[in-house]
């Protein structure tokens, strides 16, 4: 049974890796599927290739898609222009169900992007990324500060010594010059 498994895998991460060749799989879903470090699951992002292959979609995208206060608010910045087009439709709802049935959930849907946030296990990503509506499957990128003791709420706040030889309560470094012109030193000495 282990060696089914073990076979499984490199299959997986073998379609995975030339998936991310053809554009299917990105660069760093690939990476993450391949380190044997990573379980799963995983938030991904798909990107779609349309919108519905509606005519009627195609032909003239509807005022009723957008609010009347958005219609105002761009007509003072687009005067003269349509203020209505194929960005503002909505993710293909067909698409969004049968993503929906085909991971473990629907984080976000983006209209704008035309993409849909969902968590999928490798097996997963593997049958979503061969559907024919899909561009590309590729990992959420996740952006944030690094934690650091400052920001713990229950840290008690240390002021670093006082340097030898200086009249002030703190060490600003190479700053000294800028926050002394506001004079911030004298305020911190208080």
């Amino acid at each position: 049974m282990t060696h089914h498994r073990l076979s499984f895998a490199a299959v997986f991460i073998l379609l995975c890796v030339s998936r991310a060749a053809s554009g299917d799989v990105g660069p760093r879903l690939a990476s993450a599927i391949a380190s044997p470090e990573e379980s799963g699951p995983f938030t991904v992002w798909v990107d779609l290739t349309d919108k519905g292959s509606s005519e009627v979609l195609r032909a003239a995208v509807p005022r009723s898609v957008v609010t009347e206060r958005s219609l105002i608010r761009r007509a003072k910045v687009r005067p003269g222009t349509d203020l209505v087009d194929y960005g503002d439709l909505p993710v293909e709802q067909r698409y969004v169900d049968f993503l929906a049935a085909n991971a473990l959930a629907i984080r976000h849907t983006s209209k704008w992007f035309n993409a849909v946030s969902l968590y999928a296990t490798r097996e997963q990503i593997a049958r979503i990324a061969a559907l024919p509506f899909v561009k590309q499957v590729e990992l959420l990128a996740r952006y944030g500060r690094a934690r650091h003791e400052a920001d713990d709420p229950g840290a008690v706040a240390q002021l670093p010594p006082q340097p030898a030889g200086s009249p002030h309560a703190l060490d600003y470094g190479t700053s000294f010059t800028q926050v002394s012109q506001i004079n911030v030193p004298a305020v911190h000495d208080l």
